[in-house]
Protein backbone atom coordinates (compact mmCIF):
# COMPACT_ATOMS: atom_id res chain seq x y z
CA UNK A 1 0.00 0.00 0.00
CA UNK A 2 2.96 2.38 1.01
CA UNK A 3 4.64 1.53 -2.23
CA UNK A 4 1.52 2.08 -4.29
CA UNK A 5 0.76 5.48 -2.25
CA UNK A 6 4.42 6.41 -3.02
CA UNK A 7 3.54 6.28 -7.15
CA UNK A 8 0.62 7.82 -7.14
CA UNK A 9 2.64 10.92 -5.14
CA UNK A 10 5.10 10.82 -8.04
CA UNK A 11 2.53 10.30 -11.05
CA UNK A 12 0.49 13.37 -9.18
CA UNK A 13 3.95 15.58 -9.09
CA UNK A 14 4.82 14.62 -12.63
CA UNK A 15 1.76 15.56 -14.26
CA UNK A 16 1.83 18.66 -11.93
CA UNK A 17 5.45 19.83 -12.85
CA UNK A 18 4.27 18.61 -16.07
CA UNK A 19 1.36 21.47 -16.84
CA UNK A 20 3.53 24.05 -14.58
CA UNK A 21 5.97 24.02 -17.26
CA UNK A 22 3.49 23.62 -19.80
CA UNK A 23 1.37 26.58 -18.42
CA UNK A 24 4.75 28.94 -18.58
CA UNK A 25 5.62 27.78 -22.15
CA UNK A 26 2.38 28.58 -23.36
CA UNK A 27 2.24 32.24 -21.51
CA UNK A 28 6.00 32.56 -22.59
CA UNK A 29 5.04 32.00 -26.34
CA UNK A 30 2.45 34.34 -25.59
CA UNK A 31 4.35 36.65 -24.35
CA UNK A 32 6.67 36.79 -26.86
CA UNK A 33 3.96 37.15 -29.76
CA UNK A 34 2.34 40.27 -27.85
CA UNK A 35 5.92 41.83 -27.59
CA UNK A 36 5.31 41.30 -23.61
CA UNK A 37 8.10 40.21 -21.28
CA UNK A 38 8.72 36.51 -20.26
CA UNK A 39 8.72 36.25 -16.29
CA UNK A 40 11.56 36.21 -14.30
CA UNK A 41 14.05 33.32 -14.65
CA UNK A 42 14.84 32.11 -10.86
CA UNK A 43 16.97 29.67 -9.45
CA UNK A 44 16.31 27.57 -6.50
CA UNK A 45 17.44 24.13 -4.64
CA UNK A 46 17.04 20.74 -6.54
CA UNK A 47 14.73 18.19 -4.68
CA UNK A 48 16.99 15.44 -3.23
CA UNK A 49 17.85 12.34 -5.42
CA UNK A 50 16.91 9.35 -5.07
CA UNK A 51 13.76 6.88 -5.45
CA UNK A 52 10.88 9.09 -5.37
CA UNK A 53 12.74 12.12 -5.40
CA UNK A 54 10.25 13.57 -7.72
CA UNK A 55 7.43 13.46 -5.38
CA UNK A 56 9.74 15.28 -2.64
CA UNK A 57 9.21 18.89 -1.70
CA UNK A 58 12.24 21.15 -2.97
CA UNK A 59 13.88 22.65 -0.27
CA UNK A 60 13.38 26.28 -0.14
CA UNK A 61 16.54 27.39 1.13
CA UNK A 62 20.09 25.38 1.44
CA UNK A 63 22.36 25.32 4.47
CA UNK A 64 25.67 26.28 4.57
CA UNK A 65 26.47 23.75 6.71
CA UNK A 66 26.15 20.97 4.71
CA UNK A 67 28.54 20.90 1.42
CA UNK A 68 27.98 18.48 -1.59
CA UNK A 69 30.20 17.00 -3.96
CA UNK A 70 27.61 18.01 -6.45
CA UNK A 71 25.34 21.04 -6.35
CA UNK A 72 22.15 21.17 -8.02
CA UNK A 73 19.31 23.59 -9.05
CA UNK A 74 16.41 24.00 -10.57
CA UNK A 75 15.11 26.49 -12.79
CA UNK A 76 11.67 28.56 -12.16
CA UNK A 77 10.51 28.06 -16.14
CA UNK A 78 11.89 26.97 -19.25
CA UNK A 79 14.69 27.85 -21.28
CA UNK A 80 15.63 27.86 -24.70
CA UNK A 81 18.68 26.09 -26.70
CA UNK A 82 20.66 28.84 -26.22
CA UNK A 83 20.97 28.97 -22.48
CA UNK A 84 24.10 28.75 -20.82
CA UNK A 85 25.21 28.34 -17.17
CA UNK A 86 28.39 29.09 -15.76
CA UNK A 87 29.80 28.95 -11.65
CA UNK A 88 32.36 31.15 -10.27
CA UNK A 89 34.54 29.44 -7.65
CA UNK A 90 35.95 31.19 -4.47
CA UNK A 91 39.61 31.47 -6.37
CA UNK A 92 37.93 33.57 -9.04
CA UNK A 93 37.99 30.56 -11.52
CA UNK A 94 35.13 30.45 -14.09
CA UNK A 95 33.56 27.06 -15.23
CA UNK A 96 31.08 25.87 -17.18
CA UNK A 97 27.96 24.31 -15.25
CA UNK A 98 25.55 21.91 -16.84
CA UNK A 99 22.03 22.09 -17.72
CA UNK A 100 20.05 19.46 -18.04
CA UNK A 101 16.24 18.71 -18.35
CA UNK A 102 14.74 16.37 -15.55
CA UNK A 103 11.08 15.50 -17.02
CA UNK A 104 9.65 18.66 -17.40
CA UNK A 105 12.36 20.66 -15.11
CA UNK A 106 15.28 21.96 -16.20
CA UNK A 107 18.13 21.39 -13.63
CA UNK A 108 21.77 22.95 -13.41
CA UNK A 109 24.62 21.20 -11.67
CA UNK A 110 28.38 22.15 -11.01
CA UNK A 111 30.56 19.30 -8.87
CA UNK A 112 32.49 20.89 -5.70
CA UNK A 113 35.11 19.17 -4.37
CA UNK A 114 34.73 18.64 -0.41
CA UNK A 115 37.76 19.49 1.89
CA UNK A 116 38.79 22.87 3.47
CA UNK A 117 40.78 24.26 0.05
CA UNK A 118 40.46 26.08 -3.27
CA UNK A 119 36.62 25.14 -3.23
CA UNK A 120 35.98 26.24 0.20
CA UNK A 121 34.39 29.65 0.22
CA UNK A 122 31.60 31.45 -1.97
CA UNK A 123 30.25 29.78 -5.63
CA UNK A 124 28.56 31.92 -7.90
CA UNK A 125 25.95 30.53 -10.13
CA UNK A 126 24.73 31.95 -13.31
CA UNK A 127 22.29 30.77 -15.92
CA UNK A 128 21.96 33.47 -18.97
CA UNK A 129 19.04 32.80 -21.33
CA UNK A 130 18.61 34.08 -24.70
CA UNK A 131 15.57 34.94 -26.65
CA UNK A 132 14.90 37.18 -29.64
CA UNK A 133 11.73 39.14 -29.87
CA UNK A 134 10.13 40.94 -32.88
CA UNK A 135 12.47 43.99 -32.28
CA UNK A 136 14.94 43.16 -30.48
CA UNK A 137 16.31 40.51 -27.68
CA UNK A 138 14.92 39.37 -24.39
CA UNK A 139 18.14 38.26 -22.00
CA UNK A 140 17.15 36.58 -18.35
CA UNK A 141 19.86 36.24 -16.42
CA UNK A 142 19.38 33.67 -12.75
CA UNK A 143 21.82 33.94 -9.84
CA UNK A 144 22.48 31.73 -6.98
CA UNK A 145 25.16 32.42 -4.12
CA UNK A 146 25.75 28.39 -2.47
CA UNK A 147 28.23 28.72 0.53
CA UNK A 148 30.60 25.51 -0.12
CA UNK A 149 31.38 25.36 3.83
CA UNK A 150 31.72 22.74 6.55
CA UNK A 151 32.64 24.24 10.32
CA UNK A 152 34.38 20.53 10.64
CA UNK A 153 37.36 21.76 7.74
CA UNK A 154 38.63 23.92 10.48
CA UNK A 155 37.71 27.45 8.75
CA UNK A 156 41.25 27.93 7.41
CA UNK A 157 39.92 30.75 5.27
CA UNK A 158 37.71 32.79 8.00
CA UNK A 159 37.82 36.32 7.79
CA UNK A 160 39.88 36.02 4.18
CA UNK A 161 38.52 38.98 2.45
CA UNK A 162 39.55 37.33 -1.03
CA UNK A 163 36.99 34.48 0.14
CA UNK A 164 34.11 36.53 1.55
CA UNK A 165 34.12 39.32 -0.75
CA UNK A 166 31.07 39.57 -3.24
CA UNK A 167 32.47 39.03 -6.62
CA UNK A 168 30.89 39.57 -10.33
CA UNK A 169 31.54 38.66 -13.84
CA UNK A 170 32.30 40.52 -16.54
CA UNK A 171 30.78 38.60 -19.13
CA UNK A 172 26.98 38.52 -17.66
CA UNK A 173 24.90 41.17 -18.81
CA UNK A 174 22.86 41.66 -15.85
CA UNK A 175 23.24 40.80 -12.35
CA UNK A 176 22.88 41.36 -9.24
CA UNK A 177 25.65 41.40 -6.34
CA UNK A 178 24.14 41.21 -2.69
CA UNK A 179 27.12 42.44 -0.21
CA UNK A 180 27.41 41.59 4.16
CA UNK A 181 24.77 38.85 3.36
CA UNK A 182 27.12 36.20 5.25
CA UNK A 183 29.58 36.68 8.07
CA UNK A 184 33.81 36.05 8.61
CA UNK A 185 32.91 32.21 9.35
CA UNK A 186 30.89 31.41 6.40
CA UNK A 187 27.57 31.86 7.86
CA UNK A 188 24.53 33.39 6.35
CA UNK A 189 24.32 36.66 8.58
CA UNK A 190 20.83 38.70 7.56
CA UNK A 191 17.81 38.58 9.40
CA UNK A 192 14.35 40.22 9.75
CA UNK A 193 14.95 44.14 10.29
CA UNK A 194 18.82 44.28 8.46
CA UNK A 195 19.27 47.13 5.92
CA UNK A 196 20.50 45.54 2.71
CA UNK A 197 22.53 46.71 0.24
CA UNK A 198 23.00 45.44 -3.48
CA UNK A 199 24.75 46.37 -6.80
CA UNK A 200 23.30 46.04 -10.46
CA UNK A 201 26.37 45.38 -12.91
CA UNK A 202 26.02 44.81 -16.80
CA UNK A 203 29.05 43.49 -17.96
CA UNK A 204 31.03 44.55 -14.60
CA UNK A 205 29.51 48.46 -14.86
CA UNK A 206 27.16 49.80 -12.70
CA UNK A 207 23.97 50.42 -13.99
CA UNK A 208 21.64 53.09 -13.16
CA UNK A 209 18.28 53.62 -13.03
CA UNK A 210 17.51 50.02 -13.36
CA UNK A 211 14.05 49.12 -11.51
CA UNK A 212 15.17 46.81 -8.25
CA UNK A 213 12.23 44.82 -6.33
CA UNK A 214 12.64 42.90 -3.18
CA UNK A 215 10.12 40.19 -2.36
CA UNK A 216 9.76 37.95 0.53
CA UNK A 217 8.40 34.83 1.21
CA UNK A 218 5.56 36.63 3.30
CA UNK A 219 4.14 38.31 0.31
CA UNK A 220 6.20 41.73 0.82
CA UNK A 221 7.78 43.44 -2.14
CA UNK A 222 8.87 46.91 -2.48
CA UNK A 223 10.53 48.92 -5.66
CA UNK A 224 13.01 51.14 -5.91
CA UNK A 225 15.48 52.19 -8.60
CA UNK A 226 19.44 52.09 -8.47
CA UNK A 227 21.82 55.12 -8.55
CA UNK A 228 24.38 56.34 -10.60
CA UNK A 229 26.34 53.30 -9.27
CA UNK A 230 24.18 50.91 -9.54
CA UNK A 231 23.56 50.88 -5.86
CA UNK A 232 19.97 49.91 -4.07
CA UNK A 233 18.67 49.62 -0.25
CA UNK A 234 16.01 47.72 1.33
CA UNK A 235 15.10 47.15 5.07
CA UNK A 236 13.93 43.60 4.89
CA UNK A 237 10.42 43.37 6.72
CA UNK A 238 9.78 40.66 9.83
CA UNK A 239 6.82 39.87 7.76
CA UNK A 240 6.61 36.09 8.98
CA UNK A 241 6.06 35.04 12.45
CA UNK A 242 5.26 31.40 14.04
CA UNK A 243 1.98 30.91 14.87
CA UNK A 244 2.68 29.53 18.12
CA UNK A 245 6.32 30.75 19.89
CA UNK A 246 6.68 26.97 21.09
CA UNK A 247 7.86 26.93 17.09
CA UNK A 248 10.31 29.74 17.08
CA UNK A 249 13.77 28.62 15.56
CA UNK A 250 16.42 31.46 15.71
CA UNK A 251 17.62 28.87 12.88
CA UNK A 252 15.04 29.21 10.59
CA UNK A 253 15.63 30.87 7.31
CA UNK A 254 13.10 31.75 4.97
CA UNK A 255 14.11 33.20 1.18
CA UNK A 256 13.62 36.25 -0.57
CA UNK A 257 14.14 37.63 -3.69
CA UNK A 258 16.02 40.29 -5.17
CA UNK A 259 14.85 41.29 -9.10
CA UNK A 260 16.80 43.74 -11.66
CA UNK A 261 14.78 45.10 -15.09
CA UNK A 262 16.77 47.24 -17.22
CA UNK A 263 16.70 47.94 -21.07
CA UNK A 264 19.01 49.64 -23.37
CA UNK A 265 19.37 50.22 -27.30
CA UNK A 266 17.04 52.03 -29.53
CA UNK A 267 13.12 51.38 -29.63
CA UNK A 268 13.27 49.16 -32.65
CA UNK A 269 16.13 47.51 -31.65
CA UNK A 270 15.51 47.19 -27.95
CA UNK A 271 17.39 44.77 -25.68
CA UNK A 272 15.30 44.16 -22.35
CA UNK A 273 17.32 42.19 -19.53
CA UNK A 274 15.78 40.76 -15.81
CA UNK A 275 18.21 39.65 -13.31
CA UNK A 276 17.54 37.66 -9.86
CA UNK A 277 19.18 36.64 -6.96
CA UNK A 278 17.90 34.86 -4.06
CA UNK A 279 19.07 34.56 -0.28
CA UNK A 280 17.98 33.97 2.94
CA UNK A 281 17.07 35.19 6.18
CA UNK A 282 16.68 34.67 9.61
CA UNK A 283 14.22 36.11 12.60
CA UNK A 284 14.55 39.32 13.88
CA UNK A 285 17.48 39.94 16.11
CA UNK A 286 15.41 41.83 18.65
CA UNK A 287 12.47 39.04 18.56
CA UNK A 288 15.93 36.55 19.35
CA UNK A 289 16.97 38.52 22.32
CA UNK A 290 13.91 39.00 23.60
CA UNK A 291 13.66 35.03 23.73
CA UNK A 292 16.42 34.84 25.23
CA UNK A 293 16.15 37.73 27.95
CA UNK A 294 12.59 35.58 28.52
CA UNK A 295 14.67 32.18 28.77
CA UNK A 296 16.75 33.67 31.60
CA UNK A 297 14.03 35.57 33.14
CA UNK A 298 12.50 32.04 33.99
CA UNK A 299 15.83 30.17 34.25
CA UNK A 300 16.40 33.11 37.12
CA UNK A 301 13.14 32.81 38.38
CA UNK A 302 13.67 29.24 38.73
CA UNK A 303 16.82 29.22 40.54
CA UNK A 304 15.59 32.08 42.99
CA UNK A 305 12.92 30.06 44.27
CA UNK A 306 15.09 26.97 44.44
CA UNK A 307 17.22 28.88 46.14
CA UNK A 308 14.27 30.19 48.89
CA UNK A 309 12.88 26.80 49.56
CA UNK A 310 16.38 25.54 50.59
CA UNK A 311 16.49 28.71 52.96
CA UNK A 312 13.68 27.75 54.09
CA UNK A 313 13.99 24.09 54.68
CA UNK A 314 17.29 24.74 56.36
CA UNK A 315 16.31 27.46 58.59
CA UNK A 316 13.23 25.20 59.68
CA UNK A 317 15.07 22.46 60.81
CA UNK A 318 17.55 24.76 62.26
CA UNK A 319 14.90 25.77 64.92
CA UNK A 320 13.46 22.33 65.02
CA UNK A 321 16.57 20.09 65.46
CA UNK A 322 14.17 16.94 66.95
CA UNK A 323 12.41 17.07 63.59
CA UNK A 324 15.34 14.95 62.27
CA UNK A 325 15.21 12.53 64.88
Amino acid sequence: MDRMDNMDRMDWASWRWGAMAMVAVVLGAAGLAAGGELPFLVLAPAPPRGAGHEACAPPAVESEHRPQPVRAYRLSGPVSDAAAAWVQRPTGAVDEAVIRQQGPVAVVSFPAAMGDGPMHGLHSLYVVDRQALAAGEEIRVAKWVTIHHSCGWGHAYKHDPERLTAHCLDTIPLEVVGHDLWDGNFHSDVRAGDQLRFQVLSFGRPVAEAAVRLKTAGGWEKEEPSDQEGWVAFQLPADSFPGDWGEFRSSQRTPFTVQARWSTGPEEARTRMTSTLVWRAGPARAAYRSRLAGLALVLAGLGASGLGVFLFRRRLRWRQPWASL
